[in-house]
This record gives structure tokens, C-alpha cells and sequence, in this order.
């Protein structure tokens, strides 16, 4: 568990977030940037049970404010491998350092959802390679960043292919 989380007070002024259809919607996103389960690549596992605990809420009421955050673009959800990827997070918390860097693709190469994996990939990837990116120390990119995780053929890295869960995969 994360001992400290940014989140912005912009937030309160974000028309995606203001134009949520209820409270329980930004309640959920609240409890989603802030959770015990997250994590400092902003995708992470989740189950419905855990939340639902946390939040004393019933399956349908997480359901539906889940869903509409899905359909605000705030966060993405894979359900059958019970994973949470909040939209834009290395926007807002870019990697601070090559060892927070290092730390935020180790907890990728952990995700069990090759989709969000990817996507979250991606973002970090951008966020990184942006035109207005920080440069990480001092100027220098870390060599060893990843490729997407869905498409092998596309040249994925060896250091993403000797993960836990992509080893695993294999073998079966």
C-alpha cells in the first residue's frame, strides 16, 4: 500500500468530473485515486468485493457509479480480470525519477489484464516521450522501456516476457 497519493484540487473545477451523473460516481473516483489497491501506475487489481467492502456499497451500486465513470473516460475497467486503469494518470503523477520509473513497470508487468497493461503501457509511454515531458534525469531515457504487451510480433522486450504473469502464461 502507497503511503501518500497526489490529487489535485483541480479536480473539483474538471467538467468530467463535475458533469459525473451522481455523487457515488465522484465518490468511486475518489475512493479509486485514493484506495489501499492503487498503485503508482494508476492500474491496478481491484475485485468488485474488495471495493464493494470498502465502500459498504451493494453490487449494483458500485455497478452503475463504476459504469459511469467508464462512460465519462475517467477510468477503464476490465471485469473479467477484475482491473482498474485510471484515464490520464501519468499526466498528473509523471514518473519522479529512473527508479520510480523502474517501480511503475515493475507493478505493470504484475497487471493481469493484458488490455489495460497495454493501454497503461501506452500512457506511460507518452507521458514520457511528450513534447512537454520531463526529462528523467537529467536528460536521459531509460533503455529499457517495454513495448505493448498485446501484439508479441510487435516487439515486445525481453525484460516484459520474463514477467511473473507473462511466464506463467506460457507455460500453460
Amino acid at each position: 500500500m502507497r503511503d501518500f497519493n497526489k490529487v489535485s484540487p483541480i479536480l473539483w473545477q474538471s467538467t468530467r468530473f463535475q458533469g459525473l451523473p451522481s455523487d457515488d460516481g465522484r465518490f468511486l473516483f475518489l475512493y479509486l485515486l485514493t484506495c489501499p489497491h492503487n498503485n503508482s501506475a494508476g492500474c491496478y487489481w481491484l475485485p468488485d468485493g474488495y471495493a464493494c467492502h470498502d465502500l459498504r456499497w451493494d453490487q449494483d451500486r458500485y455497478d452503475a457509479a463504476l459504469q459511469s465513470l467508464i462512460e465519462a473516460g475517467i477510468v477503464d475497467h476490465d471485469s473479467e480480470n477484475q482491473v482498474v486503469l485510471i484515464e490520464r494518470w501519468f499526466r498528473h503523477n509523471p514518473s519522479m525519477n529512473r527508479s520510480h520509473y523502474k517501480g511503475i513497470i515493475g507493478q505493470l508487468e504484475k497487471v493481469p489484464s493484458d488490455r489495460l497493461c497495454t493501454k497503461a503501457f501506452a500512457a506511460l509511454e507518452a507521458a514520457e516521450n511528450g513534447t512537454d515531458a520531463r526529462k528523467i534525469d537529467g536528460g536521459t531515457r531509460p533503455p529499457d522501456k517495454p513495448g505493448a504487451r498485446a501484439a508479441p510480433s510487435a516487439g515486445v522486450t525481453e525484460a516484459l516476457l520474463n514477467t511473473a504473469y507473462m511466464t506463467k502464461e506460457r507455460r500453460q
